[in-house]
């Protein structure tokens, strides 16, 4: 299975008058619960706004599954364009041929969490190695808001490093995957590549950390990745870092070289493919920290309740 992974997104609001008052999203203008009105506005959404032909992406809204503060969404989600077979990686047969509107789509999963009196709404969106539903999630959401509110700035940011947490933690290891490895055995049955290659760092005997700088360095991808595993930079995949602060371990996928951006690992390549159970555990596992790293408050009790029935029916307009 491919990577599984998690990126975060914050929305927030302002007034154009007080740039640096921020409001609650709980309550905008008294009344307004952006977590209501963001099912609202998914349930709304044709499915034609859910394809984007200028990048051949594709995403369907399976399911959605609000509770206390948050709203959990089941998704599909892939790209599409080619024509051609689709092709069996062990035999080589072609299985059946691909239209050039059939999507090859993953199933992943979101999560939007809003505290009482919050001043910032979170997305939580899993990526199955390079497809999510962030495209079609964030932004929308943001327009839609701003042209519902017309008197407020609506802004977005990913939350591209670990948040709070990695203040004071240390790095402990760091892998790298190297795709295209062949052990050059001739046998004409075996075929060229048979499996993954994974190179794993760790610090000098007797010592158990790495220098804090290696980490800023990877983080902003200013480090030449072949040359810190010996290999060819163009064979280097995933690269994961493994940090420990207070006897937790951590670990996040690194960017491509360039991009200062981590996400953090739910499962890694080759593993089975986490459930919506454990991915929206996971989720709620990141949500104290980071909400604390926006100055916002998230309890352990917001994760459940029963949306009234007036919100459920709520219909708006996109």
């Amino acid at each position: 299975m491919p990577r599984r992974t998690v990126t975060v997104t914050r929305i927030w609001a302002t007034t154009r008058r007080r740039p640096n008052e921020l409001l609650d999203l709980s309550a905008i203008e008294g009344k307004h619960d952006v977590l209501h009105l963001a099912r609202a506005f998914y349930t709304a959404l044709p499915p034609s706004e859910l394809v984007d032909n200028a990048k051949e992406r594709y995403v369907s809204i399976e399911n959605d599954l609000p509770s206390g503060r948050t709203l959990g969404l089941e998704l599909f989600a892939g790209h599409f364009g080619d024509e051609g077979p689709t092709r069996h990686v062990v035999t080589g047969q072609t299985t059946h041929t691909r239209g050039t509107l059939e999507s090859s789509a993953a199933a992943v999963r979101a999560m939007l969490a809003l505290p009482e009196r919050s001043t910032s709404l979170l997305v939580f969106l899993e990526h199955a190695a390079n497809d999510s539903a962030a495209w079609a999630l964030i932004e929308p959401l943001r327009k839609w808001l701003r042209s519902r509110f017309m008197d407020y700035t609506w802004h977005s940011e990913g939350l591209v490093v670990p948040g709070a947490w990695h203040e004071g933690a240390e790095l402990t290891e760091v892998s790298a995957v190297v795709h295209g490895h062949s052990p050059n055995i001739e046998d004409v049955g075996t075929p060229k590549i048979v499996g993954k290659l994974q190179h794993v760092l760790t610090p000098e005997r007797g010592r158990r950390i790495f220098p804090r700088s290696l980490w800023s360095e990877l983080l902003n991808g200013n480090v030449d990745r072949g040359a810190l595993f010996g290999v060819d930079d163009a064979d280097v995949g995933e690269v994961f870092v493994q940090m420990m602060k207070d006897g937790r371990k951590k670990r996040f996928a690194l960017g491509d070289p360039g991009a200062p951006l981590a996400r953090w690992v739910i499962t890694a390549t080759g593993e089975p493919e986490p459930s919506a159970e454990e991915a929206f555990d996971f989720f709620l596992d990141m949500a104290p920290e980071l909400f604390l790293a926006v100055g916002a408050d998230w309890q352990s009790g917001d994760r459940y309740g029963d949306w009234p029935a007036d919100v459920l029916d709520m219909r708006v307009e996109v």
